[in-house]
């Protein structure tokens, strides 16, 4: 789509450090941390991780004096997610079965830090990806060259919708990932928008808020394998933002503005989903565990309609151009 592997014919001998790397994290407890760290400190001046509400952020001394105590922090932190479902576009149909999804929030406090501390060059890395420093200082030079975003493919344990994990274990046929926020450097001064309260909220803001901004694919990166079906409510939060980026990357195919579409085509979208789904549940060789996650998402579905994905492309539309 918008994002083709980059070739680069040569490298500077030597490389300098981005502003920060900000590592927004999903799992309670970022696995082998202090080593990670360590190595991350190679590539940018400042490493700031954004934790959980439980353990509102996990930083060395050297960094909290960016955010204030870990206390403050995480007072701010609330507030800042609250705003967020507090919008428009958040007041959608993932609300019924979640919120306290604060991913979205976690990548926007880093944009908001950013920006409020004059970093030109940040990068948004999740808690259980890992990227070959090779590929780091290709991502880096391709900033140099005027890219406002370089990213990298997921492969090894894609990194995928639950039902597209689903998909790709019954049937057997491979799935294509996209360049995402989980592992993305960008050029601060050069995007706008901000990630809605919805799930897969980084295409909205990678590709409908900077649907212009230069992109490139830097190469692959590296997820930790995890189970999406087990976790409980997880795959219904999915749906509704599921569609929204199956409508999205049709588009995006087409040459189109990437929330084209009047209602025909945002019927004819979910419908499709629909279908997917209808066809996984009478699959021979779904498993057990994996056909009560598949029926939970159908339910879920069931509980939206056209209206409501026109209702958050509307509010979403609005809300980028005030930002």
């Amino acid at each position: 789509m918008q994002f083709k592997l980059t070739p680069v014919k040569h490298t500077p001998d030597e490389w300098r450090k981005i502003d920060a790397i900000y590592i927004p994290t999903i799992l309670s407890k970022c696995i082998g941390f202090d080593g990670f760290y360590q190595d991350l400190q190679k590539f940018a001046r400042n490493v700031i991780v954004i934790g959980n509400s439980n353990s509102a952020i996990t930083l060395p001394d050297s960094v909290l004096s960016l955010l204030g105590s870990a206390d403050e922090f995480a007072q701010g932190f609330e507030t800042f997610h609250h705003d967020l479902i507090g919008m428009k576009s958040s007041n959608n149909p993932s609300l019924v079965h979640s919120v306290s999804y604060d991913l979205p929030a976690k990548r926007n406090f880093a944009l908001c830090h950013a920006r409020k501390n004059g970093f030109t060059e940040v990068m948004l890395l999740d808690d259980d990806i890992y990227i070959e420093e090779r590929m780091f200082r290709k991502a880096v030079y391709l900033l140099s060259e005027g890219f406002s975003m370089v990213g990298f493919y997921v492969l090894d344990f894609p990194d995928i919708s639950t039902i597209d994990h689903i998909n790709r274990i019954t049937t057997e046929k491979k799935t294509g990932v996209s360049v995402a926020a989980n592992c993305i450097l960008i050029k601060v001064p050069d995007v706008r928008g901000f990630f809605p309260y919805v799930y897969n909220e980084d295409w909205h803001f990678i590709y409908v808020s900077n649907f212009h901004v230069r992109k490139a694919a830097a190469g692959t990166a590296y997820q930790l394998p995890h189970r999406p079906w087990l976790q409980r409510g997880r795959v219904a939060f999915e749906q509704f933002g599921d569609v929204l980026a199956a409508g999205i990357k049709r588009n995006l195919i087409s040459s189109r503005e990437p929330l084209e579409g009047e209602r025909h085509f945002w019927s004819l979208i979910r419908d499709e989903y629909s279908q997917l789904l209808d066809s996984l549940l009478s699959h021979s060789s779904i498993s057990r565990t994996h056909l009560k996650a598949v029926v939970e998402a159908k339910a879920a579905l069931d509980l939206f309609g056209v209206d409501d994905l026109l209702k958050f492309i509307q509010s979403y539309v609005k809300e980028i151009e005030g930002v």
